[in-house]
């Protein structure tokens, strides 16, 4: 595994596309967007006058993109931009468009999709939606990922597979992974190339101020599930402390993967130690 280190103003601009990601814009809200492969960050922050950040990043990847915006009506605007054109290209060459939604209030930045600029282009009826994390609370609570998605975005896609949330978080999971098994078999979601592990068209992911993304925490034992599509961690260090996630070997194997960062609060966080 190769590992590059490169140095970054934290006062630059930045929109940055090359073959290793990178960034660092404090205060600012950073799209990230990585294809193919989740990238693996560590940031590491130096002393001195001139507030420069040092990350280096572990893992090559085939090819990335930074795009750095001012607000979150830039954002949200490239955001389902971005996913629009995914969902049109992956229509055209398979026939649907399968998309793992990120947990918590980001889902928000996506309500664009539902304006009629772009149900010209967004063909709702061959999206297939998933989550890529649940909390365990009930569907009509408020820090469901599915209320969320569903009272923003959802109301005109009538392909949802949303997480059981009347039995165990093992059973939830189990049930959860058995389906997207017999979706992928039945080949509604592509395979991966090298195995039988779901290839989504996209996976979106937010971040949380730990470097977190779906459930899966830092120095977590959910990170070190090797064979299993879905876990249920049952200790999480935020609450609520049960959850259901996919494992980082579904987030590696999709097609294309989007992480998104708003805030100063992220931006020490932005580096990963998975």
């Amino acid at each position: 595994m190769e590992s590059r280190i490169l140095t970054i103003r934290t006062d630059a601009h930045l929109f940055f596309m090359t073959d290793i990601c990178l960034f660092n814009r404090s205060g600012f809200h950073i799209f990230l967007y990585i294809y193919f492969h989740l990238v693996l960050l560590i940031a590491e922050k130096t002393g001195g006058k001139r507030k420069e950040t040092i990350w280096r990043l572990l893992g090559l990847i085939k090819t990335g993109e930074i795009r750095v915006h001012e607000n979150l009506e830039e954002l949200s605007t490239g955001l389902v931009d971005y996913i629009a054109e995914i969902s049109e290209a992956s229509i055209l060459k398979h026939g649907a468009f399968c998309i793992v939604l990120p947990g918590g209030s980001l889902i928000s930045l996506m309500g664009k999709l539902i304006e009629s600029l772009y149900n010209k282009i967004v063909d709702w009826d061959k999206w297939y939606v998933f989550w890529a994390e649940e909390r365990a609370v009930g569907k009509s609570l408020d820090d469901s990922n599915y209320k969320l998605a569903r009272d923003h975005l959802l109301r005109l896609s009538t392909h949802i597979y949303s997480i059981n949330d009347r039995v165990s978080v093992g059973k939830a999971a189990a049930e959860y992974e058995f389906a997207i098994r017999q979706m992928v078999k039945k080949r509604t979601v592509t395979p991966s190339e090298n195995s039988e592990c779901p290839k989504f068209d996209l996976f979106l992911l937010g971040m949380g101020s730990d470097g977190q993304v779906a459930s899966l925490f830092p120095n977590h034992s959910a990170l070190e599930v090797k064979d299993d599509w879905v876990t249920h961690p049952t200790n999480s260090p935020k609450p609520p402390p049960e959850r259901i996630t996919f494992t980082l070997l579904v987030i590696n194997s999709a097609a294309n993967v989007a992480i998104l960062a708003t805030g100063a609060s992220k931006a020490n966080a932005i580096h990963f130690e998975i």
